[in-house]
Protein backbone atom coordinates (compact mmCIF):
# COMPACT_ATOMS: atom_id res chain seq x y z
CA UNK A 1 0.00 0.00 0.00
CA UNK A 2 1.56 3.28 -1.18
CA UNK A 3 1.69 6.27 1.16
CA UNK A 4 -0.91 8.48 -1.14
CA UNK A 5 -3.42 5.88 -1.71
CA UNK A 6 -6.90 7.35 -2.93
CA UNK A 7 -5.69 10.95 -3.33
CA UNK A 8 -5.35 13.19 -6.24
CA UNK A 9 -2.39 14.95 -6.69
CA UNK A 10 -1.95 18.20 -8.83
CA UNK A 11 1.73 18.78 -9.95
CA UNK A 12 2.28 22.15 -11.89
CA UNK A 13 5.52 22.06 -13.97
CA UNK A 14 4.81 18.16 -14.42
CA UNK A 15 6.39 18.01 -17.90
CA UNK A 16 9.85 18.04 -16.97
CA UNK A 17 12.48 18.16 -14.48
CA UNK A 18 11.75 18.04 -10.59
CA UNK A 19 8.03 18.77 -11.54
CA UNK A 20 8.03 15.35 -13.42
CA UNK A 21 9.88 13.52 -11.00
CA UNK A 22 7.17 14.46 -8.06
CA UNK A 23 4.33 13.18 -10.07
CA UNK A 24 6.38 10.08 -10.98
CA UNK A 25 6.67 8.93 -7.17
CA UNK A 26 3.63 9.97 -6.05
CA UNK A 27 2.23 8.04 -9.00
CA UNK A 28 4.15 5.33 -8.00
CA UNK A 29 2.85 6.03 -4.29
CA UNK A 30 -0.94 5.18 -5.48
CA UNK A 31 -1.70 8.62 -6.23
CA UNK A 32 -4.24 10.00 -8.99
CA UNK A 33 -1.78 12.55 -10.72
CA UNK A 34 -3.01 15.76 -12.62
CA UNK A 35 0.01 16.72 -14.93
CA UNK A 36 -0.38 20.64 -15.35
CA UNK A 37 2.49 22.15 -17.61
CA UNK A 38 2.25 24.37 -20.99
CA UNK A 39 4.35 22.05 -22.84
CA UNK A 40 1.61 19.63 -24.37
CA UNK A 41 3.93 17.07 -25.80
CA UNK A 42 6.17 16.60 -23.29
CA UNK A 43 3.43 16.82 -21.05
CA UNK A 44 1.40 13.63 -23.03
CA UNK A 45 4.65 11.96 -22.36
CA UNK A 46 4.94 12.58 -19.12
CA UNK A 47 2.16 10.92 -18.56
CA UNK A 48 2.29 7.83 -20.72
CA UNK A 49 5.74 7.59 -18.89
CA UNK A 50 4.50 7.45 -15.73
CA UNK A 51 1.71 5.09 -16.61
CA UNK A 52 4.61 2.51 -17.40
CA UNK A 53 6.00 3.24 -14.47
CA UNK A 54 2.52 1.57 -12.36
CA UNK A 55 0.74 5.00 -12.05
CA UNK A 56 -3.17 4.76 -12.83
CA UNK A 57 -5.36 7.49 -13.22
CA UNK A 58 -2.65 10.08 -14.84
CA UNK A 59 -3.95 13.10 -17.15
CA UNK A 60 -2.78 15.79 -18.54
CA UNK A 61 -3.96 19.47 -18.66
CA UNK A 62 -2.39 22.14 -20.93
CA UNK A 63 -2.01 25.48 -18.95
CA UNK A 64 -2.61 28.75 -21.34
CA UNK A 65 -1.47 32.16 -20.20
CA UNK A 66 -3.76 35.01 -21.45
CA UNK A 67 -3.32 38.39 -21.11
CA UNK A 68 -6.99 40.49 -20.91
CA UNK A 69 -7.54 43.83 -21.24
CA UNK A 70 -10.59 45.67 -19.88
CA UNK A 71 -11.69 48.51 -22.85
CA UNK A 72 -13.31 50.98 -20.73
CA UNK A 73 -10.52 51.62 -18.79
CA UNK A 74 -7.37 49.79 -20.24
CA UNK A 75 -6.84 47.60 -17.31
CA UNK A 76 -4.91 44.18 -18.23
CA UNK A 77 -4.67 41.33 -16.13
CA UNK A 78 -3.36 37.86 -16.65
CA UNK A 79 -5.17 34.60 -16.55
CA UNK A 80 -4.94 30.97 -16.80
CA UNK A 81 -6.94 28.01 -18.30
CA UNK A 82 -6.49 24.89 -18.47
CA UNK A 83 -7.32 22.46 -21.78
CA UNK A 84 -7.69 18.40 -20.60
CA UNK A 85 -5.19 16.63 -22.97
CA UNK A 86 -5.85 12.94 -24.35
CA UNK A 87 -2.95 11.08 -24.32
CA UNK A 88 -2.50 9.06 -27.23
CA UNK A 89 -3.07 5.59 -27.61
CA UNK A 90 -2.31 4.33 -31.44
Amino acid sequence: MGRVDGKVAVVTGAASGIGRATAGLLAREGAQVAITDIQSGAGREAVEEIKQWGGDGSVFWQVHQHRYVVPRNGTSFRGTTLDRQEADHG
